[in-house]
């Protein structure tokens, strides 16, 4: 409710209370539908430009979605551990810890903030596991795989921030 615009009235915050507390169970249960679809779109993308570098050994579609959701744990495990810190050290929600946001302080821009917060130690742990499952399933060289993987999650990072701004200025948010 601290996101909806000073505008808003009480009547307005509770019809939003409502309107979540219908809505959250159709909202879980599509998580997992909405997180494999995103894991295969990542996983298509990834298969598309390791072909594009001619790997060694040919690589299936399944073998690189089993590389995303192997490697996702990692990100699992950061959304774990950072809700731990925030409740433990009853910390505001927005500022996640571990992140390079965290470290150099408070940005006005919401892209941005939202920029430095995906990049974490997390973030690189899942990125090593990414870039060392492409080097042994495509048999490229560390540096080649490494680069493969940053630029299928550069083009996942500005998708998804892309898509987080237009839902921010769609619903008129203060994020």
């Amino acid at each position: 409710l601290n996101h909806l615009p000073p505008s808003a009235t009480d009547a307005d915050k509770q019809v939003v209370v409502e309107t979540l507390q219908r809505a959250l169970p159709t909202r879980l249960a599509f998580l997992p539908i909405r997180l494999f679809i995103g894991w295969s779109t990542f996983s298509f993308v990834l298969m598309h430009v390791c072909r594009a570098f001619a790997p060694r050994k040919p690589v299936r579609f399944r073998q690189i979605l089993s590389l995303e959701i192997h490697s996702e744990v990692t990100l699992v495990l950061a959304n774990v551990v950072t809700t731990s810190v925030i409740l433990i050290a009853n910390t505001d929600p927005s500022n996640v810890p571990f992140s390079i946001a965290a470290i150099l302080g408070y940005y006005q821009s919401f892209i941005i903030k939202s920029l430095l917060t995906t990049l974490n130690i997390f973030t690189l742990w899942y990125i090593v596991v990414l870039t060392t499952g492409v080097s042994v399933l495509c048999g490229f060289r560390k540096f080649r795989s490494f680069c493969i993987v940053m630029l299928v999650w550069i083009l996942s990072v500005v998708f998804n921030l892309g898509a987080l701004k237009l839902i921010r200025d769609e619903l008129h948010l203060l994020l």
